[in-house]
């Protein structure tokens, strides 16, 4: 018989707060969306509702503006902040990875708000880990 037994690691941070990574975490704990756009005016949603955290990625080769917004009742979608690896924004002409809380909300999306040429994938994931923009 055989056992396997999750390695955990510690360490500790600069701050000397202790972080522990168990390297496993449990498949109930994240949600994931994707899909491409190819026009203005398409979205593609992620519905977040109970998870803590989120990042969108989105890549391709593409010419437009994508707009990031959030929802409460499902249906008025207002403008949020993502983080972009330097500060925050509502909007982006390129491609990366943005960070966001999700808080109270219960869906994000992006819609292209402009699009021109191209197409772009936008792949969402969602967690209840923590956010901390770096």
């Amino acid at each position: 018989m055989r056992f396997l037994f999750p390695i955990i690691l510690l360490l500790a941070s600069p701050a000397g707060a202790i972080v522990v990574n168990a390297g496993i975490p449990p498949a109930s704990d994240t949600v994931i969306s994707s899909g491409s756009v190819t026009s203005a005016g398409q979205t593609i949603a992620l519905s977040a509702d109970g998870f803590s955290a989120g990042a969108v990625q989105i890549t391709g080769t593409w010419v437009g503006q994508f707009e990031f917004e959030a929802t409460v009742n499902g249906t008025t979608w207002i403008s949020r902040n993502v983080y972009n690896g330097v500060g925050l924004t509502n909007a982006t002409a390129g491609t990366g990875i943005f960070t966001f809380p999700i808080g109270p909300f219960n869906s994000f999306r992006v819609r292209s708000s402009v699009f021109t040429s191209g197409s772009a994938t936008v792949f969402f994931r969602a967690s209840n880990g923590g956010y901390y923009p770096q």
